[in-house]
């Protein structure tokens, strides 16, 4: 029983190389049936001679010894169950095949066609085409009409793939997914050619996918592996249920796919809409899956293996004629092909159509074979004859042909237990070579001898195979008496593929010719070994009539040089028993010109040399060839033989580039082709080669075409195509260079053009927010604006639609001015009044530049909001405790709409009170107000006596009625105390004496901010009051002088002047109201004091006079100190000054601290008032610090430093910090540092405390911050 696997699923190769006509004969010797195109049978035998049934039986089985004519190729490996082998034609015409190894692997292997070897190069990163061993074949790998061979698989997990390789084996495309992700795709197959909508490969898989069903994808890629279309061929509604599938291409290049769907073998025809009409072919057990070939006439026809169970399998074939299927049609007649038949495969769609052999995957029996006859009719060879030395399973076969009719046939077989191997054989050889005469000769010329003489003539070999070779000589016929020829030289030829080689045949004529006598010589040429792949070539010979000479010359082209003479070598036999004086005339064509020797003298039965020269006209193109004509006869007048002389003009290659002038302006997107031209202005056609190359980076050149051919004069125009970087700005230049260079490489002429680029105008980009809110009457737009052309670009910015009491600052005057590519970001500060009516108002924001205005809107949302401002005259109230400060202030209700204001007072001191009233006098702390409305009220502060501080602060806060603060005000206290102190008195007399009344003066100073009233003065005796009085009053800052009167008694006496002894009145400070003098009084009889005495005595009353005086005040002190130690620093030299650590201590603090006054440096270092004082005046007597009074305070600053100018309650240091910022908006705190000559320290802390207070603001969103003066600045405590 014969087996036949029904479906094919796993891989068949097919091949797809052009091919030629085959020759007209069908091979071999056995019975053919032949088909009918029209598709009515028609029966032949064909009786073919008994001598060539040999033949084809080597050509079937192998021959006598049972291999068939091979060139020695073939690759064993172990025991497997697949094994694809697949023929094509590579670009130098030479066989290639693809096989699988054992491993899967799939491999290239260019067939070396004269020595026993390959060389074979893997496909590499394939997996196994077929993963999984399973009966049948369908086609994977594919040559499309470019030489690209296409591999197609699957991965095993439901992926199709594609790669190309070039016919090395090299890598054209990565591997390519076809098949999508979300389906399980399987049995692919592939057809190839080019197709004018540049798709190079058809690729038909099965593919399942989740509520879709399955069905039959068909794609078309590109060369490179990129889909061109993808196609559902059985449609999405129909469900055929396919699982395997094939395709091929017709005569148009339009896919047909067959599928083995569950009721039978359909066949997809293209119905020229880019979609497919589906016939079913035949019923499921009725054979293989069909193949689709364009014969016959050209008519696509499906060919497939029947699937009978009884009788051995045929060959059945069914045309697609006028849009529906033909009659089957049974190839082989019932005859049968043997057991075991595969399939069919097609190896060339082209061989059926122009003749050729088609494989049949066969077992056991040998390779049965359709061929195609050039009449397209298809014949089924069934050799029946088993090879000895059986090779076990035929898996699988192919067939090629060559573009000379050569035929190549390769196999694998094996299995199962048994080595697999594949087999190679040229099953219809074709000459490897062309033979002819030099091209001078005439082919009918004869050759001329005299009787008794030999002439060697030659002939060219042409190899027309790009392999090596080795090719025999023959001479064949011609030898009969009285002529002979034989070969000069070896008849084995050894021959590179292309090479032309030349052959010597010495012709031999004897004694007994006679005038007119001739011969053919015939010369063939056949690949050794190969005596059937035969080129022949006959030559003439001929006896001439007597003649008294012949003129020989040379049989290849002389070569010659435009314009420039070049010397040829004749020589003139002699014919003549006398001898002979020779004239030469020689015939050229029109412009040239030949010299020769006016006579010749011949010796008879001798040979003379003559040289002649020939010139060619100046501009004949290259390669021209012309033969001169050369005649001569004797001076009696009797003609001899001539001659011809080729001649071929040398090749002059010149060509030159035209770029024009001027500079060539390039699109800023996506570049710009420039025109030039390149002229041959040599004198034969030339192939050049371009290229450009910019000097800029980024920039990119490219010529096309990139090679040309030009005939002689002739000039072809070209395109430079430049591309500028992107975001390449306006006018930018490039100098670009374009080289044409010839096919081997040398440089035929170099230009130059200088490209600049071109202005792009595209719109300005313009981004805005969809919408803001209005708050406090004013909002913030931000906007970005872009460059939307490659130049420098000013733009105006506008504001549009804004209601007639509304305003729009952009906060930059005048024009913005935008880098190429730049994207600006920018503010536009919209005001409005306070009292706007809530609503949507639509604000566009335009920017004009060159490509014209661009507008976005915002919409600036109103909302409905109570607000109010707050005016107060003075935030800053004085009073001596206890007492009730007023502050009248006034409630503007700012806002869109009605409300309640609500007061508070926050950070009220301990045991302070406070009231809010109307202008009646009438308690409130809420009040109702209108959109508009103004309310007046007052702040009643209650002081009580206890406060003692120098100043104090309290938040006065409004509040919505919803709890929301509205705005808060810092008021401010100060309090007023008299300051009494008393400095000196004097006594009258100077130099009291016991009993005798004394005056004593002093002067009262008030140095506190407040009157001192009922001020009480007296004047002790240690504890005993002597004198008191009473002042009124003693103003601020004033001074009143009081006169009191004692009787002292004798001796030493301590007396003590006091203001307010019992401390009624409330002073700042208590230490300045006493001063003490020791005073000695005399007795009346006693002697009066030495003067020195008393001035010692006077001197050290008076230090401690000045001392109780100054004691008490910053003023006093350091007077006072700097008196006492003044000695102490007069010799401190300059460069030693701060060699002192604690004079550096102070120092340092001072820089650190400018504007500290006296007490607080004391404070700060814990430092004693003499040495303080000490070491202060010596730092501003060398210059280190200066100093100047505020008030009653002594301040300290940097001797570098500039003073403030203006007094103001913060520091003078912070005085001189906020005039530079007032000046200076935006400065850094470095630049500050800088113009004052602080560190920025210093600075960074005074910055702090001045942005707390309000006074400035500092902006830290950008790397540097910046400062600026806030505009109400809110008044801080002087920091004493």
């Amino acid at each position: 029983m014969c087996r036949f696997p029904k479906k094919p699923y796993n891989s068949v190769y097919k091949g797809s190389a052009g091919m030629d006509a085959w020759k007209e004969v069908v091979p071999g010797g056995r019975v053919l049936m032949l088909v009918n195109p029209s598709g009515n049978r028609s029966w032949a035998v064909v009786i073919v001679a008994l001598f060539i049934i040999a033949p084809l039986a080597a050509l079937s089985t192998g021959g006598a010894d049972g291999e068939q004519p091979s060139l020695g190729w073939r690759v064993t490996y172990g025991p497997g169950d697949e094994s694809n082998v697949t023929l094509f034609i590579g670009s130098d015409n030479v066989p290639l095949a693809t096989w699988e190894d054992e491993n899967g692997k799939l491999h290239l292997s260019r067939l070396n066609l004269t020595a026993d070897t390959k060389i074979g190069v893997e496909l590499s990163n394939l997996p196994r085409v077929a993963p999984e061993p399973i009966d049948g074949l369908v086609d994977v790998v594919a040559m499309d009409a470019n030489g690209l061979l296409h591999v197609v698989w699957e991965d095993g997990n439901g992926g199709v793939w594609h790669k190309t390789y070039d016919d090395f084996g090299n890598v054209l495309s990565s591997n390519h997914r076809l098949s999508a992700t979300d389906v399980t795709a399987s049995a692919p197959a592939i057809a190839a050619t080019v197709s004018e909508d540049g798709a190079a490969a058809w690729i038909t898989w099965v593919e399942d996918k989740d509520r879709v069903g399955t069905h039959v994808r068909l794609v078309s890629v590109s060369g490179a592996g990129r889909i061109l279309t993808s196609t559902l061929v059985d449609g999405i509604l129909d469900d055929y249920g396919p699982s395997a599938v094939d395709v091929a291409l017709d005569l148009d290049s339009e896919p047909h796919v067959t599928f083995i769907a569950d009721d039978g073998d359909y066949w997809a025809v293209p119905d020229g809409e880019g979609g497919f009409d589906i016939h079913k072919v035949h019923s499921p057990d009725e054979g293989t899956l069909p193949i689709i070939l364009p014969v016959p006439g050209g008519v696509p026809t499906a060919v497939w293996v029947d699937g009978t169970s009884t009788g051995d399998p045929n060959i059945w074939q069914r045309p697609f004629v006028d849009g529906d299927l033909g009659e089957r049609m049974n190839i082989t007649n019932d005859e049968g092909l043997g057991c075991f038949v595969e399939s069919i495969k097609a190896s060339d769609m082209a061989t059926a159509m122009n003749g050729g052999y088609l494989a049949i995957g066969h077992y056991y029996t040998g390779t049965p074979l359709l061929y195609a006859t050039p009449d397209s009719e298809l014949v089924a060879i069934f050799p029946y004859i088993f090879p000895s030395g059986f090779p076990g399973q035929i898996k699988s076969v192919s067939t090629t042909t060559d573009d000379r009719g050569q035929t190549y046939k390769a196999q694998a077989d094996g299995g199962y237990d048994e080595d697999i191997s594949i087999r190679f054989w040229i099953i219809d050889r074709a000459p490897d070579v062309t033979l002819r005469r030099p091209n001078s000769i005439d082919p009918l010329e004869p050759v001329l001898l005299r009787a008794g003489t030999t002439h060697v003539t030659s002939l060219l070999v042409e190899s027309v195979v790009g392999y090596s070779h080795r090719v025999q000589v023959s001479i064949v016929d011609g030898l009969q008496a009285p002529f002979g020829a034989e070969i000069v030289g070896d008849d084995i030829i050894e021959m590179e593929g292309g090479e032309t080689a030349r052959i010597n045949i010495r012709i031999i004529a004897s004694m007994t010719t006679s005038a007119g006598q001739g011969t053919t010589i015939t010369v063939t040429v056949h690949p050794e070994g190969w005596p059937d792949a035969v080129t022949s070539i006959d030559i003439p010979v001929q006896i001439p009539d007597v003649q008294p000479f012949i003129i020989r010359a040379p049989h290849e082209p002389v070569l010659a040089l435009p314009g420039s003479s070049v010397p040829v070598t004749l020589s003139i036999e002699s014919w003549s028993d006398d001898d002979e004086v020779v004239e030469i005339e020689i015939d050229v064509p029109r412009g040239w010109t030949a010299e020769a020797p006016a006579r010749t003298n011949l010796p008879a039965g001798e040979t003379v040399d003559v040289e002649i020269e020939i010139t060619a006209p100046e501009g004949i193109a290259a390669g021209t060839e012309v033969v001169l004509q050369i005649g001569g006869a004797t001076v009696d007048g009797d003609e001899g033989a001539g001659a011809v002389l080729p001649a071929i003009v040398i090749p002059h290659t010149a060509v030159r580039m035209d770029l024009g002038t001027g500079i060539k302006v390039v699109a800023p997107d996506g570049g710009s082709n420039l025109e030039a031209m390149v002229s041959n202005t040599g004198n034969e056609p030339v192939t050049v080669h371009l290229y450009a190359q910019p000097n800029s980076e980024g920039w990119t050149a490219v010529v096309s075409p990139s090679a040309l051919t030009l005939t002689p004069g002739s000039n072809a125009p070209v395109l430079v195509h430049i591309s500028v970087p992107e975001g390449a700005s306006h006018q930018t230049q490039s100098q670009v260079m374009v080289v044409v260079a010839s096919e081997a490489g040398p440089t035929l002429d170099v230009g130059y053009f200088t490209a600049s680029v071109g202005l792009r105008v595209t719109d300005h980009g313009l981004f805005v927010p969809k919408s803001t809110i209005l708050m406090d009457g004013t909002t913030e737009i931000y906007l970005e604006i872009t460059n939307g052309i490659n130049a420098l670009e000013e733009v105006t910015l506008e504001v549009l639609g804004l209601p007639e009491d509304w305003r729009a600052s952009t906060g930059t005057p005048g024009p913005i001015y935008l880098s190429p590519g730049e994207t600006r970001a920018m503010s536009v500060t919209i005001t409005a009044p306070r009292d706007s009516d809530p609503e949507v108002v639509p604000i566009g924001i335009q920017v004009r530049g060159t490509p014209g205005p661009v507008t976005a809107w915002c919409d600036v949302h109103v909302p409905q909001v109570f607000n109010v401002d707050l005016a107060i005259e003075e935030t800053t109230m004085t009073l001596t405790p206890p007492g009730t400060v007023v502050f009248p202030f006034e409630i503007h209700s700012v806002g869109n709409s009605p409300g309640d204001v609500r007061l508070a007072l926050e950070g009220l001191p301990f045991g302070w009170d406070y009231t809010f009233q109307t202008p009646g006098g009438e308690p409130s702390v809420t009040f109702p107000m209108d959109v508009d409305d103004r309310q007046a009220a007052y702040l009643a502060l209650k002081v009580p006596e206890s406060a003692d501080a120098n100043a104090y602060s309290v938040e006065l806060v409004l509040w919505s009625h919803e709890g929301g603060q509205l705005l808060r005000q810092t008021l401010y206290v100060r309090l007023r105390f008299p300051d009494l102190a008393v400095l000196d008195f004097t006594l009258l007399p100077a130099r009291p004496e016991e009993g005798k009344p004394v005056t004593i003066r002093a002067h009262v100073l008030n140095l506190g901010m407040a009157d001192a009233e009922d001020v009480t003065v007296v004047l002790k005796d240690g504890n005993t009051i002597l004198d008191r009085d009473t002042l009124s009053i003693v103003p601020s800052m004033g001074e009143l002088e009081v006169v009191l009167y004692m009787i002292p008694e004798r001796g030493r006496r301590t007396l003590v002047l006091q203001v307010d002894p019992s401390n009624e009145i409330r002073e700042r400070s208590e230490v300045n109201n006493i001063v003490k003098r020791h005073v000695d009084v005399a007795a009346v009889d006693e002697p009066v004091v030495p003067p020195g005495m008393v001035q010692a005595s006077v001197a050290v009353v008076l230090t401690v006079s000045i001392l109780a005086l100054f004691g008490g005040t910053e003023v006093g002190r350091y007077a006072f100190l700097t008196i006492i130690f003044l000695p102490l620093y007069t010799k401190i030299k300059k460069d030693r000054v701060l060699d002192h650590y604690l004079r550096g201590k102070i120092h340092g603090y001072i820089i650190a601290n400018p504007g500290e006054h006296y007490n607080a440096i004391k404070d700060q270092l814990e430092i004693t008032n003499g040495a303080l004082s000490y070491h202060l005046r010596v730092l501003e007597r060398e210059s280190y610090v200066r100093s100047r009074m505020d008030g009653i305070f002594k301040r300290f600053y940097p001797a570098d430093m500039k003073l403030p100018t203006t007094q103001r309650n913060i520091s003078s240091f912070q005085e001189v910090i906020l005039t530079i910022v007032k000046n200076n908006q935006g400065l850094s705190q470095k630049d500050i540092a800088k113009r004052i000559g602080a560190s920025s320290q210093v600075i960074n802390y005074h910055i702090k405390i001045m942005e707390e207070a309000d006074l400035i603001k500092v902006d830290r969103t950008r790397r540097k911050s910046r400062v600026y003066a806030t505009d109400t600045p809110t008044a801080v405590p002087a920091m004493e």
